[in-house]
Parts: C-alpha cells; structure tokens; sequence
C-alpha cells in the first residue's frame, strides 16, 4: 500500500470513529471512491452502525435528514447489525414509520431475512405495527 493511501486510510478511520455525522459520512463516501478497500469498509462499517444506532433511538427530524443522506450516500439498505437484522427489520422492531417509509424509498427489500429467518413482516406483526408496512407500500416502491 502506498504511503498516501495508508494516510488516507487512518484519516477515513479516525474521522469515522470521531463523528456520528452524516455529512462527514457522505464526504468520506465521495473522498473514498478510489482509496483502499479497507478503508472504504471500515468507513461504511461506521456508517452502518450509526444507521442501526439512530433506529434504535428514536430519531428526530435533524436524525432523519442524516438518515437519509447516509443513504442517498451509497450505504446499502441491506446493511446488517450483530443480530443480522436489515436496517428495515431494525425499523419495524422499533416501530418507526419514519424509517421504513425511507428504507422503502430507498428500496429497500421487505423479504430479506435475519438469522431467524424472520423478514420485516413478520417482525412488523410482532411488534403491533404491521399496519406501518402494508403490502400497498411496499408494491408502490
């Protein structure tokens, strides 16, 4: 690896570890297209997780507007967190209509399965909000 993509490496890391900002996230995302491949994941891997941490805290309208940017960045729907759920098993877990509308928008896949083999129904129906990811939404997409 030559020495100005091991900078560019650990720079793409650090900031990723330093701010949970999706504006950075999307700098980055632009910055990397031709770096190193380690780097790239480390900095998706980051973004991933702050993706699956603004759905599991609830997010208002400032969080919502990185969510989406971090998507519109490139971060790909199917991203998984520890437990293999898809960031849309994640929103209907914690019942946020604000995220599976986008995740829908974004295209993501509502048969996609976690490790259970659970798809985002089913975790809808589970958590009482299967009306927030009805079969219409879904055909519309």
């Amino acid at each position: 690896m030559t020495e100005t993509k091991v900078v560019q490496s650990q720079a793409a890391k650090e900031l990723s570890q330093r701010y949970n900002d999706a504006a950075i996230a999307r700098r980055l995302f632009d910055s990397l297209k031709d770096s190193d491949p380690i780097a790239v994941k480390q900095v998706f891997a980051r973004a991933s997780e702050f993706a699956f941490e603004l759905i599991r805290k609830g997010m208002d309208s400032t969080d919502m507007v990185n969510f989406r940017s971090l998507l519109a960045s490139g971060l790909p729907t199917e991203s998984r967190n520890s437990s293999s759920d898809t960031l849309l098993i994640a929103a209907c877990k914690a019942r946020d209509q604000g995220a599976i509308d986008t995740l829908l928008t974004f295209k993501a896949d509502p048969k996609a399965v976690d490790d259970q083999g659970h798809d985002a129904a089913y975790w809808a129906d589970m958590f009482g909000c299967g009306d927030m990811l009805r079969t219409e939404k879904i055909q519309k997409v």
